[in-house]
């Protein structure tokens, strides 16, 4: 009766987590525990059955994004290097909205660059080449940075790369229909 929600959280992999020893961390609390791993039907993703604690009840809203934080090397260097004695965990960040009643949630593949909350402009840029930009990467204005990128698709109907970019506040104010972005 005192305990918080269950929720469900849906990974492509359950790489680095475990029924009764992985945690869910906010801001570097632990607010709950994940309590069951499966595969799930389509045989293509994990479903993780998690207990939040009841003070962690607020934290859940339509927008709130989970990942798993395990050790990685990337282009935006390494992080999560604290996991390797600790073992890997989940983090929640909750969106700007409101508390919701939502349980079921879609878990990010990668760590975002970006807080939804972060004050700013957040765009997609559409272009036909690949070229060098990846995540986190730095948006510049005359060799300065104002923003980053924060996700790199390509769709192949399209036969189109979309970049998930973020402009900081100030620099948003910079951006208007003319506008253009180079690589």
């Amino acid at each position: 009766m005192n305990g918080g929600p269950e929720i469900h959280i849906t990974f492509a992999t359950a790489e680095g987590i475990e029924a009764g020893k992985t945690k869910i961390n906010a801001r570097s609390v632990q607010v709950g525990m994940v309590e069951e791993v499966r595969l799930n039907e389509d045989l293509e993703s994990v479903t993780v059955v998690a207990k939040l604690d009841l003070a962690a009840t607020a934290l859940l809203r339509d927008d709130s994004r989970f990942w798993v934080v395990r050790p990685r090397l990337g282009a935006g260097g390494v992080s999560g290097l604290g996991t390797i004695m600790s073992g890997a965990y989940i983090e929640l960040q909750p969106g700007p909205g409101s508390p919701s009643n939502k349980r079921d949630f879609v878990g990010l593949e990668d760590i975002p660059t970006t807080p939804l909350s972060a004050p700013g402009l957040r765009l997609t840029l559409v272009g036909t080449e690949v070229g060098s930009l990846s995540q986190g990467q730095p948006i510049l204005f005359r060799g300065y940075p104002v923003g980053n990128i924060e996700e790199r698709i390509f769709d192949p109907e399209r036969q189109q790369v979309r970049y998930d970019a973020f402009i900081k506040e100030p620099y948003h104010l910079l951006v208007s229909d003319a506008t253009r972005f180079w690589n």
